[in-house]
């Protein structure tokens, strides 16, 4: 679900889309000519590392023995929240 991406391999789809996300934010909210980050980047960029941090824990509760369902459900609706924020 998640695969870091070793040396030579890519990531997880999952990885690669909170990578690309933050990519397109800053290509888009960022100007040459602006001086520091607006607060439209940083509103982008809270938005997806909510997302990341929502998947990651998903993973880690998956791979543990004994699931928490619920809770792994309350953090499936952070990211889908947070992820169609962003956007």
């Amino acid at each position: 679900l998640l695969d870091s991406g070793e040396k030579g391999k890519a990531p997880s789809s999952l990885r690669q889309a909170s990578r690309k996300a933050l990519l397109l934010a800053d290509g888009l909210l960022i100007s040459a000519n602006s001086g520091s980050l607006g607060r439209e980047v940083l509103v982008a960029r809270y938005y997806i590392n909510e997302f990341h941090y929502a998947t990651e824990r998903i993973a880690d509760m998956l791979s543990a023995d004994d699931v928490d369902w619920a809770a792994a459900a309350e953090l499936w609706r952070l990211g889908a929240d947070s992820y169609n924020s962003f956007f």
